[in-house]
């Protein structure tokens, strides 16, 4: 059979060598063209481009789908499946009808919920116990095909979401292995519709969605900390300047300090801040223009002490 396979981050990598690894042809990939990134906003190539390039992998990274010229490469390769994982864009309705047998969508959440472009982030973010892995058919509406497999984790206090890419690609891998071994001896797998009842959209991140205030509670910052890794990660505005957070843990609290306190220096390096009705451990932050600190080498470098509040004078909601 001939794969190609769609995909351009850190999470379609395992997914393409068990494709490598099936002993089927991967004709071709497809993934996204090179972008400005950085401080510098400097081009670069994603990982699976990479990854190409250094196996020598036939490869396609167009700027749109939506041409013939785009297609026509797919088109001459006569595949049998697409699998698609991680690939950011929408693959039109012309696309879907050139492999022959299936096309496999590795979407990193228990489908029907956390449809979309952020399924990997939202679950933390909403305080999800749980989360997971499908394989499920692409069709012309977003991630609503019938499901050929799915597998929970559960979501530890402890996960980011970089650990969990790593963790649910892996995972991916395994059963992608597993179904591409029955389709070619071919048995079509069993599959099931999705209860559309139990849809939810997990939508495209922005930079916006990184900001917190310390009258937010404790628990939704330490979320947001954990859920926006590596982007885009998460900031508050002290003294007009944004100070992004780099790891912290939420803490209960029974000080009746005004939120936005500072309530200790620890020796740990860790500095402790009222944050909502409990208190938010801070263990590392970046000021703007400079790299990562302790929280505490942060506040003692501009003689803060016990007492201080963070937020603006005045203020009721940490603008």
């Amino acid at each position: 059979m001939k794969i190609i396979f769609f995909g351009s981050s850190d999470f379609s990598l395992p997914l393409l060598e068990a494709c490598l690894q099936s002993g089927q042809e991967l004709a071709l990939v497809v993934t996204t063209p090179d972008q400005k990134k950085g401080r510098g906003l400097k081009v670069q190539p994603n990982p699976v481009k990479l990854f190409c390039e250094e196996k020598q992998i036939a490869f396609s990274a167009p700027e749109t789908l939506k041409t013939l010229e785009s297609l026509e490469p797919v088109k001459a390769r006569q595949p049998h499946l697409f699998v698609v994982a991680s690939y950011g864009k929408i693959i039109p309705n012309a696309w879907l009808d050139v492999p022959s047998v299936l096309k496999i969508n590795v979407h990193p959440s228990l489908l029907p919920k956390y449809r979309g472009a952020a399924p990997l982030n939202w679950p933390i973010l909403d305080g999800e116990k749980e989360t997971g892995l499908s394989l499920a058919e692409i069709t012309a509406k977003l991630d609503a095909g019938d499901i050929f497999f799915q597998q929970k984790i559960s979501l530890e206090d402890s996960m980011d979401s970089e650990y969990l890419s790593s963790e649910l690609s892996k995972l991916g891998a395994a059963a992608l292995r597993g179904l591409l071994k029955e389709i070619a001896a071919g048995r079509m797998p069993p599959r099931r519709a999705q209860e559309e009842s139990l849809s939810s959209y997990a939508r495209k991140l922005e930079k916006e969605d990184g900001r917190v205030r310390l009258t937010d509670s404790a628990e939704s910052i330490s979320r947001k900390v954990r859920g926006l890794k590596p982007w885009p990660g998460v900031f508050m505005t002290f003294q007009g300047e944004p100070l992004a957070l780099m790891a912290v843990e939420a803490e209960k609290c029974v000080d009746a300090q005004p939120a936005g306190t500072l309530l200790e220096i620890r020796k740990d390096g860790s500095v402790l801040i009222r944050a909502g009705q409990d208190a938010l451990q801070i263990l590392s932050v970046k000021p703007a223009g400079r790299g990562s600190m302790s929280a505490a080498d942060f506040v003692r470098g501009r003689r803060l002490g016990p007492g201080f509040n963070f937020l603006p004078a005045g203020t009721e909601k940490g603008k």
